[in-house]
């Protein structure tokens, strides 16, 4: 897997060296290179200084489609998701791994607004059977 997280702090540091750990393909972008500090020696990915909303930092990152799951559905993850679709990155919300503060009747107006402004198939939920105890 190919995965870009932005911010390199305690979050962002931790996720990145368990996804490499896992034989990941990581980058990390952070507006302040000191934050690379925290990936440790051991980090085998690529870290990029700038800011992670840059479209063109993005872009050299190597992006093409971004994979958006996040609290937020009806602002965060639809901003993002609208300007990443305008600058031709292609979005892919994760409803599932979505929610709101607003709850879930905000949730759902975030979806639709989604569905409306980068197209249905951008918005995907997941299609996993439940599991089943034997």
């Amino acid at each position: 897997m190919y995965v870009i997280i932005i911010g390199c702090g305690r979050v962002g540091s931790e996720l990145a060296r368990l996804l490499a750990d896992a034989g990941d393909n990581i980058v990390v972008v952070d507006k302040n290179s000191t934050a690379f500090k925290n990936l440790g020696s051991e980090f085998n990915g690529v870290t990029l200084s700038g800011d992670g909303f840059d479209v063109d930092l993005l872009k050299e990152a190597g992006i093409e489609q971004a994979d958006l799951c996040s609290i937020g559905t009806d602002g965060c993850v639809l901003k993002t998701a609208v300007d990443l679709f305008e600058a031709g990155i292609r979005p892919l919300v994760l409803a599932d791994f979505c929610a709101s503060h607003g709850g879930p009747a905000c949730h759902e107006a975030g979806l639709l607004l989604l569905r409306r402004f980068i197209g249905a198939r951008q918005v995907v939920e997941a299609d996993v059977a439940p599991e089943t105890g034997s």
